[in-house]
């Protein structure tokens, strides 16, 4: 707060009658003023807040992959076929290695083949008996994502 003092002025009245005639003696009133003017300032102050800094995503890593199932089917024909399927739900859209056994014990070892993708129902596909042998009959697959 700043006060600012206004000089201070005499006011001088002179009182008397109106007449000219005689001079009298004249009471004399002297007035002071003092004029005092109080200046108020108020000062806001306004406080940005700035918003939080949004953090850039980085590289997510790639999803885990799914659990797959595999399994053989002799068909009526005396074919084989196979079919890969998600477990769990979800579908996989990448290459999937498929590996062949035969009964246990048996030592027989099939050459793997690949299919794309899987889904919970899954698809069906004949085995590749030329690559693991015309006379091969695995009896189960195991798949893997890759």
């Amino acid at each position: 707060m700043r006060k600012i003092a206004a000089s201070a002025a005499t006011l001088v009245l002179l009182a008397g009658c109106g007449s000219q005639a005689k001079p009298q003696a004249q009471p004399r009133v002297t007035v002071t003023v003092t004029a005092t003017r109080t200046v108020t300032v108020i000062r806001y102050r306004h406080h940005h807040h700035h918003p939080m800094p949004v953090a850039t995503p980085s590289a997510s890593p790639a999803p885990p992959a799914p659990a797959l199932g595999c399994k053989v089917l002799t068909t009526g024909s005396g074919g084989e076929e196979f079919n890969v399927t998600t477990v769990g739900g979800g579908t996989y859209t990448g290459t999937i290695s498929v590996s062949f056994y035969g009964p246990s014990g048996s030592g027989q070892v099939f050459p793997p083949t690949t299919v794309q993708g899987a889904t919970p129902v899954g698809t069906w596909h004949p085995v590749p008996s030329a690559d693991i042998g015309a006379s091969a009959e695995p009896v189960g697959c195991t798949a893997s994502a890759g």
